[in-house]
């Protein structure tokens, strides 16, 4: 993903989430999904979403705290719907 291939990057981390669920570095799938998919992708509902399973499944995990933070910027930058 950060090398530009986001469809096969994207893809690749669902797979990995899919095929090992209980893998220590499945937190930080979710966070790079949340993130990419605000940043590359352009979807701020699909990277809430990622990082809102992140903190429900994993609200202890280091990772937990920059996606609170990524977060809370997403909504301080998100356009007002007046």
């Amino acid at each position: 993903m950060e090398a530009g291939d986001v469809k096969n990057g994207w893809n690749a981390l669902v797979r990995f989430i899919k095929a090992n669920p209980q893998h220590a570095l499945v937190p930080m799938a979710y966070f790079l999904l949340g993130k990419n998919a605000h940043e590359k992708l352009f979807d701020p509902a699909r990277a809430e979403q990622f990082l809102k399973i992140l903190l429900r499944q994993y609200p202890d995990h280091d990772i937990s705290i920059h996606a609170r933070d990524y977060l809370e910027k997403m909504d301080r930058v998100a356009p007002s719907s007046d």
